[in-house]
């Protein structure tokens, strides 16, 4: 999903277009103005408009110059530097389905969904489709093994569990004949509370459950099992009667996708939402050494991974994850854990 101000700059980029596709770098400033009109014009106006224009891109609703020759360099600092024309991409006209295709009846949603033809999805219906009009009845299956039947690749569905697919969970899983599968959930019964901790790694789920303070009022502490917890919160029993349910993991982008999908699936089983663990990030932030991550993530994913923290540790993980580091867990651990007790607000 695009942020606003991305939204709103594509906005006045139509708006400036007309029938020309292609916009000069005066068009874009001028663009920019009209979203942010109260915007500084230094040097903090170039790093924005590029940033939203990176963002308009990885959404397929810009192209901008492959070269650097294409680009109006403004010193070292290439947040600093704009393109000196941007291309906005044709759109298709707005298609429910591709042409000719007659929608099972379990399929009628797909009519005023807004989805474009061509898209990626819209591939994925057309084949739920053919096999739904070819196989009428039979049994409740795995959603793997309904997914390796219609496209030989049994994680397939699983891509699109989180998204408009399964928007509708069980209405879906009907049409499908299928059921998911959740992995057990490994907890540890720590009280009577109404609070369930996650703990992404299997270190310091251990550790945590050494340090726990007397007074807490946890029911359980879970081992996540890394990105396993995204289909494992499924196998939280209403009848653990919980009130909140917290996350710890590691400060990278997977570690902080992983809790934002689990509280997708969470909210359709009408589980409390997944929250971060507030004071262990702190913790961590506090006493992890940051490491080079595999690869820096694009502005746009580390906008929207962060989202999900609380507000005041947003602009702290944020930095890091944009110099292409990330926090391991395991920081806090046996030394840091006994050595304070501000941790503790995680788990009462």
């Amino acid at each position: 999903m695009l942020s606003q101000r991305a939204a709103d700059l594509l906005a006045a980029l139509k708006e400036r277009a007309g029938r020309k596709k292609g916009l000069p770098l005066p068009a874009l400033l001028d663009a920019y103005r009209q979203i942010d009109p109260e915007g500084d014009e230094s040097h903090l106006r170039r790093p924005l408009l590029r940033r939203y224009l990176e963002e308009l891109q990885e959404a397929n609703l810009v192209r901008l110059p492959r070269a650097r020759a294409g680009f109006d360099r403004l010193g070292r600092d290439e947040s600093q530097w704009l393109p000196a024309k941007v291309w906005l991409v044709v759109e298709e006209e707005p298609k429910s389905r591709e042409p000719g295709m007659v929608l099972h009846p379990g399929l009628s949603w797909v009519d005023n969904s807004g989805l474009r033809g061509g898209t990626a999805l819209m591939g994925v219906i057309s084949q739920i489709n053919d096999w739904l009009f070819k196989h009428r009845a039979g049994p409740i299956v795995p959603l793997r093994e309904r997914s390796l039947e219609i496209f030989n690749d049994e994680k397939k569905l699983d891509e699109y569990l989180y998204g408009p697919l399964f928007a509708q969970e069980r209405k879906m899983l009907e049409v499908l004949r299928a059921r998911v599968v959740a992995p057990p959930l490994h907890t540890e019964q720590v009280g009577n509370g109404d609070l369930l901790l996650v703990v992404e790694n299997s270190t310091t789920f251990r550790c945590i459950l050494d340090c726990l303070p007397g007074d807490h009022r946890l029911a359980r502490v879970a081992w996540g099992a890394g990105a396993s917890f995204r289909a494992a919160i499924r196998s939280v029993s209403p009848d653990w009667a919980l009130r909140e349910i917290r996350y710890f993991g590691d400060l990278d982008v997977a570690g902080l996708e992983i809790p934002r999908h689990a509280s997708i699936i969470a909210e359709r089983l009408g589980l409390p939402e997944v929250r971060p663990a507030t004071s262990l990030y702190a913790a961590l932030l506090d006493v992890g050494r940051p490491a080079d991550a595999k690869r820096t993530p694009r502005p746009q994913t580390v906008e929207s991974a962060v989202r999900w923290l609380d507000d005041a540790q947003r602009a702290s993980a944020s930095a890091v994850l944009m110099r292409g580091q990330r926090i391991a867990q395991e920081w806090v651990g046996m030394r840091a854990l006994p050595a304070s007790d501000r941790w503790h607000s995680s788990v009462r």
